[in-house]
């Protein structure tokens, strides 16, 4: 443990604590992030699914609507 600046210049692993400590809190947060991104990217293509079907769906009941049929 690095007490003060004479014991920390007389050692060569001062970091090694917080360096793992470091890694596992970004591992954390880029495995979030990540994550994040992902349910992102699914709610975009469901949105975008939905979309067309109901542009789909418009599409076909002005084409009823043209030919007489009414919608049903």
């Amino acid at each position: 443990m690095c007490t003060d600046a004479l014991v920390a210049a007389a050692q060569v692993g001062c970091v090694g604590p917080f360096s793992s400590f470091a890694n596992t809190f970004l591992d954390r947060v880029f495995t979030g992030a990540f994550g994040i991104v992902g349910v992102d990217v699914a709610l975009i293509l469901t949105t975008a699914m939905l979309l067309k079907d109901r542009k789909e769906k418009e599409r076909y009941r002005h084409i009823d609507e043209k030919q007489g049929a009414g919608s049903f």
